[in-house]
């Protein structure tokens, strides 16, 4: 029988689809938690320097452009991140991709 959390690989003789076990684990909703919350915060940050963004230029003596670009520099480095994500899942275990980015 093929596990859901292993690699893929192709079925062997005798194996059909409906073999294959699905394992259910609880870290799932964690995760989905945990990716929402990041997501949030990412854009609210832009959300919340969007109606300040002329007094933040004002107070620091720089343009409305650079603070905005403050605020987006979060948000631009959304793919990146998850590309590098994606490759370090694929790399080490679960529990140190999640430490790692703990950490950071």
């Amino acid at each position: 029988m093929l596990a859901y959390d292993q690699p893929p690989t192709e079925l062997d003789e005798g194996e059909d689809e409906d073999d294959i076990e699905i394992k259910e684990v609880g870290w799932r909703w964690l995760m989905l938690l945990l990716f929402f919350a990041v997501i949030f915060n990412n854009f609210m940050t832009i959300v919340s320097f969007a109606t300040i963004s002329v007094q933040v230029a004002e107070a620091f003596d720089v343009s409305v452009m650079a603070v905005n670009m403050c605020a987006l520099a979060s948000p631009m480095l959304y793919i990146p991140m998850n590309i590098l994500a994606q490759k370090a899942y694929g790399k080490f275990t679960k529990e140190k991709v999640l430490r790692f980015a703990v950490a950071i």
